[in-house]
């Protein structure tokens, strides 16, 4: 296949390319929507997936996702797309079963075969997850957007929320920070060939061993990390789970490089509104507060990792095991004071 380049026309990439929480929030603000009693988890806490108790007591969990072109290479747009819609589900503790692909398409831009690389990278990934494509959707559309609409399953016992943070607790961050940097560093041919490599290869995995760390030691509060960045999803387990929490900076994984690229201003548009939205509840500490380096916590994420609490010692097991990296922890909020988080 040719050589595309795909993230030229993208004014936003992947993740990036989300609402903003603000103006979310605002247009959801004093809606009413139909709800069935059936229903576990809604919208209420913005958890990653939706939860709705079955005839036989098993949980339906169901999210979507779609976005505009993070990477140039089809197949790997089409796996990255797909493992970060799969990562709603492993963080919420489901298994995939089911899902439909969200296709727009310029046609006129891109000769079929751009499409079909697109749909057979996605389709990998959900082979790799074991979940039965269904079927999908195509509409035109003059801006390059792909995602799918997974469904899962899951036992009462396995179901993580972001509603159940503990003060005590320890958090772990399963990937590395800064994919949206990475890529627009990509984009405008800026980015080490080193952190190109590990970023897309980091955006490429799913999230399924987490899943399971996740159910087999009952963890209980967990998120992934995706476009509002590790600041934005955070604090919805603040809000949700009434808790604050602090960050070692120096303790967050990121990708090589990644520091020196913040310096060069590679920020996407997706990271500045992040900051924007969420700098009146982080501290930033001590020499920190001259730094730029804390801007990480605000990269809008795509295809990221998964961020869970849990007593510190099986958090030090889970470390010493390659789970991930522990960066923090909770801490008690019984006031709602600001800040939230706080940084060291």
């Amino acid at each position: 296949m040719a050589d595309y380049k795909l993230t030229r026309d993208a004014t936003c990439a992947g993740c990036a390319a989300k609402l903003n929480q603000t103006a979310l929030s605002s247009i959801l603000s004093g809606l009413d929507f139909y709800r069935a009693p059936e229903t576990v988890l809604g919208m209420e806490d913005y958890d990653d997936a939706g939860v709705f108790r079955l005839k036989d007591g098993s949980l339906l969990l169901q999210t979507l996702d779609f976005f505009p072109p993070i990477v140039d290479d089809p197949f790997s747009f089409g796996m990255i797309a797909a493992a970060n819609s799969l990562s709603d589900i492993y963080a919420m503790g489901g298994i995939p079963l089911t899902a439909l692909n969200i296709c727009c398409f310029p046609a006129d831009k891109y000769p079929p075969e751009v499409f079909t690389a697109i749909l057979q990278g996605g389709g990998e990934k959900l082979r790799e997850a074991k979940c039965t494509l269904l079927g999908g959707h195509t509409v035109v559309d003059d801006d390059l957007k792909f995602g799918v609409s997974v469904s899962g399953i899951a036992q009462e016992n396995e179901v993580v929320s972001n509603a159940a943070a503990k003060p005590g607790e320890l958090l772990i961050l399963t990937k590395p920070l800064g994919t949206g940097i990475a890529t627009t560093a990509l984009k405008a041919d800026l980015c080490p060939l080193e952190t190109a490599k590990a970023a897309i290869n980091s955006m490429e995995k799913l999230n399924k061993a987490s899943r399971n760390f996740m159910v087999k030691e009952k963890v209980r509060c967990a998120t992934d990390i995706t476009g509002f960045g590790l600041a934005g999803h955070a604090l919805e387990i603040c809000r949700a789970s009434k808790v604050s929490m602090v960050f070692h900076l120096d303790d967050i994984p990121v990708f090589p490089h990644i520091y020196e690229l913040i310096s060069m201003g590679l920020m996407p548009a997706g990271s500045f509104k992040n900051k924007e939205n969420t700098h009146e509840n982080i501290s930033l500490e001590g020499k920190l507060k001259n730094t730029i380096n804390s801007d990480i916590i605000y990269d809008a994420q795509t295809s990221g990792g998964v961020l869970f609490s849990l007593p510190p010692e099986p958090a030090k097991a889970a470390e010493k095991n390659g789970i991930g990296k522990i960066i923090g922890e909770i801490t008690e909020n019984k006031t709602g004071r600001r800040p939230l988080i706080t940084i060291s």
